[in-house]
């Protein structure tokens, strides 16, 4: 038995420690508070360690908090979704001078929101062929190629219209419309739209969600039902062609043109400001696919504040505060 100084044996007879057996007791009881140290130390990191492994177990990569985990089918799941957006919309979607890379704010907010959801996408640029997404004059008429032949599931960035519908679904919004005026020239006799006659000719962009169908609801609110069909002039080009053909040819005395287009700041317009669309600009798609999960997943992205980021960075004066 060890005693201050000395040790006891079994027949109570007391010996003196050497000094060596002093060194050994001091070495004992340095080593006894450095393992005590070293414990204390490192206790921290192993009840880390343990929590995250618990973490860990109940919550595996799949549910992180950190994303949205929705109640859908496997196969909804595990497809990688294909989504068409056009070009030549800076700032949604454009493509670098530098590098040839797609880039715009639709292309960041569609991978926000398939991130937030753990729902693979992957977008598909089409540059300006419209087209394939929506073609209302055909052949065959009222015709989406790359839909209806299945080589993408959705179109990015289209508006919902009473007339599409009739065809196709829309999700739910991530951007507000352009919005629709009459135009003339200021030296027309057209002072207001009572005065759109028969023999007048009034211009409308064919397949844009600001179409003749728009326009002649819009008349029609007014009062105006005079114009005959032969009036009514469709081209199936660019605003700014419609434009030409009013300002430079004259071949048309209105045109129906978008708020604020370049072009139109010494034109007199004709009535207010009109909304053509149901809702804003979402994904167009087939009646048979279920993109239901977007608008959760935009709300989700809205939620942690990267959509008003998204926003910011590309100056856009046309995002909207995204429904749950």
């Amino acid at each position: 038995v060890y005693y201050d100084g000395g040790y006891i044996n079994s027949l109570q007879h007391f010996y003196p420690l050497s000094p060596y057996d002093h060194q050994y007791t001091r070495r004992r009881r340095l080593f006894q508070q450095k393992e005590t140290l070293r414990t204390k130390m490192y206790l921290p990191v192993i009840v880390a360690l343990l929590l995250t492994g618990v973490f860990a177990e109940l919550c595996p990569d799949n549910d992180s908090p950190f994303k949205l985990n929705l109640d859908l089918p496997l196969p909804m799941r595990e497809k990688t979704w294909l989504l068409a957006v056009d070009g030549d919309w800076f700032p949604y979607s454009y493509l670098s001078n530098q590098t040839g890379q797609a880039l715009g704010l639709v292309q960041e907010l569609v991978y926000e929101a398939c991130t937030r959801c753990n729902m693979r996408c992957k977008t598909i640029y089409l540059a300006n062929d419209g087209k394939t997404c929506w073609d209302p004059v055909g052949p065959p008429p009222l015709h989406s190629e790359g839909l209806f032949n299945r080589h993408f599931d959705g179109c990015l960035g289209w508006g919902a219209t009473l007339f599409r519908e009739n065809v196709l679904k829309f999700s739910a919004p991530f951007l507000e419309p352009k919005r629709g005026r009459f135009y003339t020239r200021t030296t027309s006799d057209i002072k207001s739209l009572s005065d759109l006659v028969p023999g007048k000719k009034v211009g409308f962009v064919d397949g844009h969600y600001l179409d003749v169908y728009c326009g002649r609801a819009i008349l029609k609110s007014q009062g105006n039902s005079q114009l005959a069909g032969a009036d009514i002039l469709k081209y199936p080009t660019s605003f700014t062609d419609v434009l030409q053909k009013l300002k430079v040819t004259k071949e048309l005395d209105v045109a129906f043109l978008p708020e604020y287009q370049e072009g139109t700041e010494d034109l007199l317009v004709l009535g207010g400001v009109h909304n053509c669309t149901t809702s804003g600009l979402g994904i167009m798609h087939r009646k048979d696919v279920d993109f239901s999960w977007f608008g959760k997943c935009l709300a989700e992205v809205e939620r942690v504040g990267r959509y008003k980021v998204l926003c910011d960075r590309y100056n856009s004066q046309r995002c909207l505060r995204v429904a749950p």
